[in-house]
Formats: structure tokens, sequence, C-alpha cells
């Protein structure tokens, strides 16, 4: 069975052209409007890509997984040869050829061009849902199987209310390429394609190594920091491509530290399952989900961690139990060099080892708080 269809319609200004954002260290990441124009006089017309090697990865890996990037910009409905935004839509065009090549097969002009001298006359300032609307049924997909991504929060609620997902990609530069910078770009995959899927894509992507091992890098450290939201997501994206049923995710009746323990611990698991480890020929230890099917290799300590989820999955230990088993096993994993002659840590899962600690640490801090609330609320009925 193939994978299901969806669209991610993609705004250009915001998630791709980031504006008046200057580059810092090089003029490779601005198309001018003019070829002789000097980069400290970038203008509005100009197109602004300094995240360009992390977006093109990311609209590779959504065609991989048959999740098709289209162009969701107001300029599509701009016709050429409009005296005050003819240059826009030109210059749209352009940059995306110049950065992602004209033979591309995501964010095509042709389909681009059609939908929108089809909706030249509509208004799209407060809400861009004819827009999502003609996508949906020039490519027969369901609105469920839309995600729309744009800059501007204005869209969002009209765009939920039809049925689409929606990610705010906000033009806010920390850095050149944060974590926090290209988090809707994280988000995006996160919320449409199975995480393993993620990994074997960016394995087989054309990008350079470089740029590979810091996109799974920023990956991983975007799952770490949204851990509960990442597993919602993709437990919903695992239910959708019939992977995981209801049942799989269904929660049994549990104290609330209880529920705080398993969703962390679930997460977790996710992540050391779907992940790609940086891990020598012969080290690690062969695994199998066996819910999804799907087989991995992983570093020996995070094997022992989902060993101690897996007994509390049973029955055999309590989530609160599991929790402080794992917190110790990752705790001793984190300050170790080496895993073995042939079992080498890699970069990736010592930033796991490092950014799980974290996590589970901000939970005991929560737990701690939230027992000295309910012992002063206590204290207030006695």
């Amino acid at each position: 069975m193939g994978k299901k269809r969806k669209l991610a319609v993609f705004d250009v200004d915001g998630p791709i052209n980031r504006g008046y954002h200057k580059p810092q260290d090089t003029s490779n990441d601005v198309y001018y409007v003019s070829p002789n124009q000097d980069e400290a006089a970038i203008g509005a017309g100009d197109f602004v890509a300094i995240n360009m090697p992390f977006v093109k990865l990311t609209l590779d890996i959504l065609h991989q997984n048959n999740v098709h990037p289209v162009i969701g910009s107001q300029r599509i409905q701009m016709a050429d040869d409009d005296p005050r935004y003819g240059s826009y839509i030109k210059t749209m065009y352009g940059a995306l050829d110049h950065f992602l090549g004209k033979d591309r097969p995501f964010l095509k002009e042709d389909i681009a061009r059609d939908i929108g001298k089809a909706l030249r006359e509509t208004n799209t300032e407060q809400s861009k849902n004819e827009l999502l609307k003609a996508y949906q049924e020039r490519l027969g997909v369901a609105a469920e199987d839309i995600i729309f991504i744009d800059d501007d929060l204005v869209y969002k609620n009209d765009a939920e209310q039809a049925g689409h997902l929606f990610v705010h990609a906000p033009v806010s530069i920390k850095t050149k390429c944060s974590v926090d910078d290209n988090a809707y770009l994280y988000e995006t995959l996160l919320r449409t394609v199975p995480a393993h899927d993620i990994y074997r894509s960016i394995e087989q992507s054309k990008a350079s190594s470089q740029e590979k091992n810091e996109f799974k890098k920023q990956l991983l450290t975007y799952q770490l920091e949204h851990l509960n939201q990442v597993t919602q997501w993709q437990q919903q994206v695992l239910t959708d491509e019939g992977l995981l049923t209801k049942k799989d995710v269904s929660k049994a009746v549990l104290t609330p530290k209880e529920q705080a323990a398993k969703a962390t611990l679930q997460g977790i698991q996710y992540l050391i399952m779907d992940t790609k480890w940086d891990i020598g020929m012969f080290g690690g230890e062969k695994i199998v989900d066996e819910v999804t099917g799907i087989k991995n290799t992983v570093p020996k300590g995070m094997n022992e961690v989902l060993k101690t989820i897996e007994h509390a999955k049973n029955g055999a230990i309590t989530w609160n139990e599991a929790l402080t088993q794992v917190e110790k096993q990752i705790n001793e994993s984190a300050t170790k060099k080496d895993h073995g002659v042939f079992n080498r840590r890699g970069e990736t899962s010592q930033l796991f080892y490092d950014k799980a600690k974290d996590v589970l640490k901000q939970l005991r801090e929560g737990e701690v708080s939230q027992d000295a609330e309910q012992r002063k609320d206590d204290g207030m009925h006695l």
C-alpha cells in the first residue's frame, strides 16, 4: 500500500524568502532583482534565503514521502505585466529557479500560475482558503491532508476551521540557521511524515554530508525540546498511515504524575526507535518495532532504555518506576565516551543523552512544584 497523498502549501514570503534580514557572511543567500545590486541595499523586491539548505532538504523529504510542496503565496495571483506587482512575481519564480533549479519536482511554477490566474480577483488578505481549496480540487486530496505554512497568523483560524493543518513560520531570525529559526520546517515534517521515514529520506537525499548531519542534529534537538507535542503528532501520522490503531495510543486510567511519566517515556521510545543513529558498522543492537515493524540499530545504552519502557508497558513496573530507571540509565550513558570498540558514540547519540537529561530534569522539577502546590492546597482545607 502506497503512502497517502498530501499537500504542503508554502507561503513564500516568510517560510522561504526571509525578506529584509540581511545575510551576515555571504551574498550567496540573496537573489537580487538587479544582478549588480549592492548587498547593503536589499529591498522588498529582493529574495533572501538564508536557510535554503534546510528548506531544500525539507522539500526533498516531503516530496520523497508523497507530500507535495506547492506555492501558496499571494504573488501567484499577480500578473507579470502588473505595473505595481509584476516585478514581485518575476522575482519569486526567478529566485526559486536560482535556488532550487528549473526542473525541481516541488514548488512548480506551471501549476502555481494556473491556480493564481484563476484567483486573480480573489481577496486573500484575510483568508487563503480559496487558494487552498483550488489546490485541493486540482490535486485531489482531502482537506485534512493539506498542511499550510505561512508567516501570518491571520490565516490560522480559517485554515483550521476548513480542516487543514496550519504551521506558523514567523520571520524572526535569531542566528543564521538556529533550531528556532528552522522550527517551522521540523514541525511541518513531523506532522506529515513518520519520523523513521524522515531519517531514511535524509540519508537518501543529495544534500552534502555536512548539511545532512546539521539537519539531523537540529531535528533531534527539536524533537527532544517538544517531546510530548511531537509524540502526539507522530501518533496521529502513524494512525493516518495505518501503522497504529486508536487502541495502540489509548491511555489507561493513570494519575497525572503517571500520565506525565508515560507521555515522556513514550516520546523517548519513539525517538530512539525512529532516529538513524551515528554508530559504527558493527556497533549497536538491532531492534524491531513490534507495532510498525520498522527495523533499526540503536546504541546499547538506548536499548536498555527501551527495555525499561517495555517493562512499564507490560505492567511489570509502574511508569514512575520506569522513569526513575530511565533517568539513571541516561545519566550514566551521558558520561561515557563510548560503548565498546565497535560501538563508539556518535554526535547525535551524545546530543540525545544530553538533551534527554535536560528533559527529565525539567519533568522532575515540575513534579516537585506540583507536589508543593498540592501540599499547600491540602493545608488550606485542614
